[in-house]
């Protein structure tokens, strides 16, 4: 794209009038054979006394210096500044505009709810645009004087003038022209670059904390737009208080949350919209749907207490629930094998006991060690058993019971990670997939569908702390003995430098969902909608602990995709509750919010991105 910028500058009435000129201009080649150039012309004569009702001509054309056609739109700004420059003054005194800007041959232009008039014709090279000023009128009502204000005392009578605000003032009329290449996509309407073009980009952002703005420059959470990575590529998001990313496609309202890699846009459901005296409007409900529990467990756990790790999965496979090893009143004399590996022939297991690979003793001697690295263990203490004996230690110290052994049965699977892949296959739906993906066939139809790109819904479930995470992996983290996933100790567990870190790319492909199997996902979706992670809420502005309604997701309820962890019985998911990113165990009822990711190229026919003025995206 090239931009180029001209501003002239007039000095109040009685004082000559300035000029300044700045130009850029910045190249855009595809190829050596195409070359992108244009240069801004005006014709403009600095009047030497600007009175009230005198007209000073003023053009602007833009000239196509390339050989390849070109598109033009341009647009302008007024200021006036006082004389010492430390002060914007209004550009209306006693309700009447001090300047006019009198444009012309409007037929060839065309205005635009972003404020440009854009030139509907293509320019070829070598060609000009016509211009859109005439010329710029100080407005004959306009009294830049003041009446003396005289004192009489005994010496006699003393008048003075009072100064005016605008004497010395300076009147800005800055006209900006920006070309682009005809054949490339109407980059100027591009929803993906209207983001881009709002970003306060660099910008330290400490996702630790709230989104807020403040004069302390160790507070870098100001709202807004914000630059982060997404495959090594820009993307934008917005953060905090933000009340222009409210969008209408579909009929239905939706709060913009970033773009995608790819160059779609990623929104969050808002609500139906409304009429307001014929013009569709967005009251962002937030919610905009029924409460509807991640898990139903009415079908397979008549005990809703326990729950398995499979629980958080969008999808879920083999539903493995936990079992306790009841020490007492034995704790202290029974002797167990507990080894960091095993193999498995058939329905036998045989515990690994070479040297530094095992160890032998009771429970209450040894559970530190053995939650530590030696997961595996018979029931009949043993270093050989049947598949209904052998278990795998996934916790221990649980507060209400902390002398029992907490194991999963491997339950005819080779070793815990063969078990942790039957828990976390796509094989059927949560409760969540289902409801969202019904409301999703309900209100989209398939055309509108094809605009939306296959992005990626990620159910990270790879387990990053506690003994889930893998043979010789700690199950006794800082006293603490939960097994902890990816998203939770991104975005809840503060490092070294008390930070937190989201990311946005999936670590699996088995948790990436898509409509299509592809490369980057697992084709597992009916269409393609899913929801927010807790990557995608902490980078939003609402991060785990720290208080907020500060932020434009509001304060309504609802699941995220990302699991938080799994404990003594039951697995959590994160989630927003009314003030913060928090966590809840998944057998209790909670809201949704559908997600959608637009294509790139979908485009802003109109609006301002507020709740009155929505964006209306077209394509």
């Amino acid at each position: 794209m090239f931009g180029g910028v001209l501003c002239l500058v007039a000095l109040a009435v009685g004082l000559t009038i300035a000029y300044n000129k700045d130009q850029s201009i910045i190249a855009n080649n595809f190829n050596i054979n195409a070359t992108y150039s244009a240069t801004y012309s005006e014709q403009f004569t600095s009047p030497t006394n600007w009175q009230p009702c005198e007209e000073t001509a003023k053009t602007f054309t833009v000239k196509n210096e390339g050989n390849r056609n070109v598109r033009v739109r341009v647009k302008y700004d007024e200021v006036w500044r006082n004389a010492a420059d430390t002060a914007d003054l209004p550009l209306t005194q006693n309700d009447v505009k001090l300047v006019n800007v009198v444009l012309q041959n409007l037929d060839d232009w065309e205005l635009k709810d972003n404020g440009y008039y854009y030139y509907k014709y293509a320019l070829a090279p070598g060609e000009s645009t016509n211009s859109l000023f005439e010329k710029v009128v100080l407005n004959c009502e306009a009294d830049f004087g003041n009446d003396e204000i005289c004192t009489t005392t005994a010496t006699g009578t003393n008048c003075v003038m009072p100064d005016n605000e605008y004497s010395g003032a300076k009147y800005h009329l800055k006209i900006t022209g920006e070309t682009i290449q005809e054949d490339a996509v109407d980059d100027w309407q591009l929803l993906r670059n209207i983001i881009a073009k709002q970003a306060n980009d660099p910008y330290q952002i400490d996702f630790a904390r709230k989104a807020q703005i403040s004069d302390d420059p160790s507070i870098r959470n100001g709202n807004g737009v914000n630059k982060f990575t997404e495959h090594g590529n820009d993307i934008y998001y917005y953060r905090g208080t933000i009340d222009n990313n409210v969008a209408i496609w579909a009929n239905q309202c939706w709060r913009l949350v970033r773009t995608t890699y790819t160059g779609g846009v990623k929104m969050v459901y808002a609500g139906v919209t409304f009429d307001v005296d014929g013009t569709k409007q967005c009251g962002l409900s937030q919610s905009g749907a029924a409460d509807w529990t991640w898990q139903d467990y009415a079908d397979y756990a008549p005990d809703s207490h326990d729950s398995s790790p499979a629980d958080v999965g969008y999808m879920y496979g083999e539903r493995i629930e936990p079992d306790i090893y009841y020490t007492y009143p034995n704790v202290f004399i029974y002797s167990f094998v507990f080894s960091n590996k095993v193999t498995r022939d058939g329905n036998t297991y045989t515990l690994d006991t070479s040297e530094g690979q095992s160890i032998t003793g009771s429970w209450e001697d040894l559970k530190e060690e053995a939650a530590t690295r030696y997961h595996y263990f018979c029931r009949t203490g043993e270093s050989s058993c049947s598949n209904e004996d052998i278990g795998y230690i996934y916790m221990y110290k649980y507060w209400r019971q902390p002398d029992n052994i907490y194991y999963l049965h491997l339950d005819g699977y080779d070793d815990i990670e063969d078990l942790k892949a039957a828990m976390f296959a796509n094989e059927n739906n949560s409760a969540l997939k289902t409801n969202i993906e019904t409301w999703f066939g309900e209100f989209i139809t398939a055309e509108q569908e094809d605009q939306l790109e296959d992005a990626v819904y990620c159910n990270d479930r790879s387990i990053t702390k506690g003994a889930l995470a893998g043979e010789d992996s700690d199950a006794n983290d800082d006293s603490y003995p939960y097994n902890y996933f990816g998203g939770y100790v991104r975005n809840a567990i503060k490092n070294s430098e008390n930070t937190v870190t989201p990311i946005l790319e999936c670590p699996s492909k088995n948790d990436s969902f898509t409509k299509s199997d592809t490369v980057n996902g697992n084709g597992k979706l009916a269409h393609k909608v899913g929801t927010l992670t807790s990557d995608e809420i902490t980078m939003a502005g609402k991060p785990y602990t720290d208080e907020s309604t500060e932020d434009y997701l509001g304060t309504h309820d609802m699941w995220t995709l990302s699991p938080a962890f799994y404990n003594y019985n039951s697995a959590w998911m994160s989630e927003i509750d009314a003030y913060k990113l928090t966590n809840l165990w998944t057998g209790t009822i909670d809201g949704a919010r559908p997600v959608v990711s637009l294509k790139a190229g979908a485009k802003v026919s109109s609006g301002l991105g507020t709740k009155a003025d929505p964006y209306i995206i077209e394509f």
